[in-house]
């Protein structure tokens, strides 16, 4: 990651843009944060999908494979937190109502 933001700005280019995809999980709300220092604009929340066993439990946000109406609930507060805070548009790749 450093070199290659490096090597853009010795170019003096501002693309390649970066952008971040993540899955929405409660100890993930610092990327945006992380994000924003490294010019990032754009961050996009996934659903978990779990096809093949995975050594990680979803049990804050999924009920039978499900989000959990609670965590929607903190994804949408915290989007509109961040989003008041640090200049990144967040694209939620899932309906959250």
């Amino acid at each position: 990651m450093a070199e290659f933001l490096r090597l853009r700005e010795q170019l003096g280019q501002k693309k390649p843009t970066l952008d971040f995809a993540l899955v929405a999980m409660q100890q993930n709300e610092s990327v945006a944060a992380y994000a924003t220092t490294i010019g990032v604009t754009e961050l996009f929340i996934h659903p978990v999908i779990s096809r093949d066993p995975l050594p990680i439990h979803f049990d804050a946000e999924l009920k039978n494979n499900r989000l959990k109406a609670r965590f929607k609930r903190a994804i949408h507060e915290a989007i509109l937190k961040v989003t008041a805070r640090y200049p990144i548009c967040i694209s939620v790749c899932q309906r959250l109502k």
